[in-house]
């Protein structure tokens, strides 16, 4: 991969995937700072208090206490939309699915049910600490804090995609400055981790009964000798971890280019000049998958690594203002139109990816944050908006 964490880099890397040097210093003028992170696992106890990391335990400040979700206000529909799952758990999943596993999926689905019925502490996804980010480069906006750290924590258990204003409970963002404590796991985790392998357990020990029945061979087989025995997958004995691993983060200085689908509205004339009837460009596309810098990285500022709606700013906009994207019509309404120059304002503060080897969003998605610029400098991150994409 070309070194892209410099503009001269970048423009390189540009003219390699097949532009000419004109063309290669338009784009390159496209360019954002930022800084990437990267993880590498660490005992929670050896990382700093403050310093940036993924998963652990955050280090708050001085009267600042691990937050709790309260009961969603769209409690009723997200349940009539779990009863349609818990049907089909009966019908079309049973059909498909050994019965063991049909009992593994309703005993999480369960378990999903009674939390989101109750008041329940957020996750603690990771903390990034600006000083970090202002000694890994200077090229930030103004706006950026030179120092201070920011927690951030999600609802694992539901994981809200951001769509549903009501839906804001299922995050919060605690901004801390001065002398920080680490604060020790709320025993709710704790205890729903410990239930998650129980379950994980369970159904360990279903389907290795299920395989043990499936050597005794039919009537059909001992007959005719024919037929393969049933193909059963055993989990490991070791469920997937709720809380993962603690992970430090070290900072560095990078350069971040627009996702193809933006480029396609910001420089046409491109795309029309190297893939005429394609919405894409065909060497934008090549410097995308060979040449371009790694996009799924925990990231501070610049451009987002978009996976679906690149316009997260409008989308930002909309949501902090009670319009409902779950469906779509809230894009294209009237009020939606009379928002759209105000999501000028917003920037995406930070992504957390899923290639850090720690969290995974969706089928490898992005967890991204967003702020209006005025916010951003009033340290008023009550008013931040997290987005949740996925392939």
């Amino acid at each position: 991969m070309a070194e892209t964490t410099t503009a001269e880099g970048l423009l390189a890397s540009f003219q390699k995937a097949g532009f000419t040097q004109a063309e290669a210093q338009k784009l390159t003028d496209f360019s954002r700072p930022a800084v990437r992170f990267e993880a590498r696992p660490a005992e929670d106890d050896a990382i700093a208090i403050g310093a940036s990391k993924l998963s652990g335990l955050p280090d708050l400040g001085e009267g600042q206490t691990w937050p709790i979700r309260p009961v969603y206000e769209n409690l009723d529909a997200k349940l009539a939309r779990m009863e349609d799952v818990s049907d089909s758990f009966s019908t079309y999943d049973s059909a498909l699915f050994p019965e063991h596993v049909v009992a593994s999926m309703r005993a999480d689905h369960a378990a999903h049910s009674a939390i989101i019925q109750k008041p329940f502490p957020l996750f603690f996804v990771g903390q990034i600490n600006f000083a970090e980010v202002a000694a890994a480069t200077a090229d930030l906006t103004d706006w950026m804090p030179q120092s201070g750290v920011l927690s951030v924590f999600f609802d694992l258990i539901e994981m809200p995609w951001g769509y549903d204003p009501l839906d804001k409970v299922g995050f919060r963002l605690i901004w801390s400055e001065g002398d920080l404590e680490r604060q020790a796991l709320p025993a709710e985790l704790s205890d729903y981790e410990a239930d998650s392998q129980k379950r994980h357990t369970a159904a360990r020990e279903a389907a290795i009964a299920a395989k043990e029945a499936a050597k005794t061979p039919s009537l059909l087989q001992r007959l005719f000798g024919s037929g393969e025995q049933a193909n059963i997958w055993v989990p490991p004995e070791q469920g997937e971890r709720l809380i993962p691993p603690a992970h430090a983060l070290t900072a560095f200085a990078h350069i971040t280019m627009p996702s193809v689908w933006q480029l396609s509205d910001m420089v046409p004339e491109l795309t029309e000049k190297h893939a005429p009837g394609d919405e894409t460009d065909a060497h934008y596309d090549r410097w995308t998958e060979e040449l371009g810098p790694s996009t799924h990285d925990t990231q501070v500022g610049g451009w987002p690594s978009d996976v679906q709606n690149p316009d997260m700013g409008f989308e930002a906009e909309l949501l902090s203002n009670g319009i409902y994207l779950g469906d779509g019509d809230g894009y294209t309404s009237p009020e939606a139109q009379r928002l759209r120059p105000a999501s000028k304002d917003w920037v995406m503060l930070a992504q957390i990816g899923s290639d850090d080897g720690v969290w995974m969003w969706g089928d490898s998605g992005i967890l991204y944050i967003w702020i209006r610029k005025q916010d951003l400098r009033a340290r008023d991150f009550d008013k931040a908006w997290m987005i949740l994409q996925s392939y």
